[in-house]
């Protein structure tokens, strides 16, 4: 389960909230039409689609204990709101990452290729898992 929450106001709490899981959505403000019907499988990525939505100039977090969000946040930052940051971990470990800072301090073209180095990698480390599962598996015959 993973959950946008937004406000305009920086003094308050959160006002509205998203929660994605899955291919469901469900919150206290209204969900666009374009987003009630879509082919998305992946929560994190319904959940960027969502933050897309938010006023660029409120304030967005985004809750998810997956870096993958944090990567489709930093490639897509410059649509964001400026406000725009991470809630990750579980339970009492969890930490607010500024996305703002990481696009700073990364550069214009780093930020840009985080989404094809953050592909390449998820890849390489499946093949790697299913490569040592066959090798096991040989090794036991």
């Amino acid at each position: 389960m993973k959950c946008l929450a937004y406000s305009k106001s920086p003094v308050s709490k959160m006002k509205k909230f998203l929660v994605t899981s899955g291919t469901e959505t469900t919150g206290n403000t209204s969900i666009p039409d374009i987003l009630l019907t879509h082919s998305q499988e992946e929560a994190d990525t319904l959940l960027i689609l969502h933050a897309l939505t938010v006023d660029k100039d409120a304030e967005l977090v985004v809750d998810s204990p997956d870096t993958g969000a944090l990567i489709l946040l930093i490639e897509m930052y410059h649509r964001l709101p400026a406000a725009t940051s991470f809630l990750t971990g579980r339970r009492n470990l969890k930490r607010n990452i500024a996305v703002q800072a990481i696009c700073e301090k990364l550069g214009e073209k780093r930020t840009s290729a985080m989404i094809g180095f953050h592909a390449f990698t998820y890849f390489r480390e499946i093949c790697w898992r299913e490569q040592r599962l066959v090798f096991q598996g040989i090794l036991e015959m």
